[in-house]
């Protein structure tokens, strides 16, 4: 005699937790109905529409060194220094060898050396605009720390570099740069243009 198989009914609880389960997914993707009013749980992002630019690589170019030579080479300030505690450098980018004055932003390399005085962080960003809540780069006593970014060219074609405390030597190098696509750029080569005059002389 063969038995029939015994079946189960779900709990009360199951049933609940499948419920909640389907229902999460839909609740934070259309908001939740209070009151007669939706209300969005998450937060709206800002979309900022930029014009397109085009990117250039170029043979790197250090646009500050504050090692004392013959560690590094003075470039970007007029006496090798380290950054000191919340100091803030104004570092030219664009105008330089290589780069346009009209450049839009730059892809540069920041590199904090080894002989950082204490753990820190470093803030680059646009000169002129206000100083964001963010790294750029962490220095750690003892250890090479370099970094990649993009950044935007600030006023007078510089960023400002933001060291939080101790002393730091800072090495940035440009790598390439973004400009408006329809900019006239001023180029290093020329071009000569001969014009050739021809007459024709008619014979009666």
């Amino acid at each position: 005699m063969s038995q029939s198989p015994t079946s189960k009914t779900p709990s009360p609880f199951r049933r609940w937790f499948v419920i909640a389960a389907a229902a999460v997914p839909a609740t934070l993707a259309a908001g939740t109905m209070m009151e007669g009013a939706w209300s969005a749980s998450a937060q709206t992002p800002t979309t900022t529409t930029v014009a397109p630019s085009d990117y250039v690589g170029i043979t790197p170019v250090r646009v500050l060194d504050t090692r004392k030579p013959p560690r590094g080479t003075t470039i970007g300030v007029t006496t090798a220094a380290p950054i000191g505690p919340n100091q803030t450098l104004d570092v030219k980018v664009a105008g330089l060898s290589g780069i346009p004055a009209n450049a839009t932003s730059v892809a540069i390399n920041v590199t904090i050396d080894d002989d950082a005085t204490l753990k820190s962080f470093l803030t680059v960003w646009p000169k002129g605009d206000a100083k964001p809540l963010a790294s750029t780069n962490n220095a750690e006593p003892g250890f090479i720390s370099p970094v990649a970014a993009l950044m935007k060219v600030g006023t007078d074609g510089m960023i400002s570099v933001f060291n939080q405390q101790g002393s730091v030597n800072v090495i940035i190098d440009v790598t390439g740069y973004f400009i408006d696509p329809t900019a006239t750029t001023t180029s290093t080569s020329s071009t000569t243009s001969t014009t050739t005059s021809t007459t024709t002389t008619t014979v009666a």
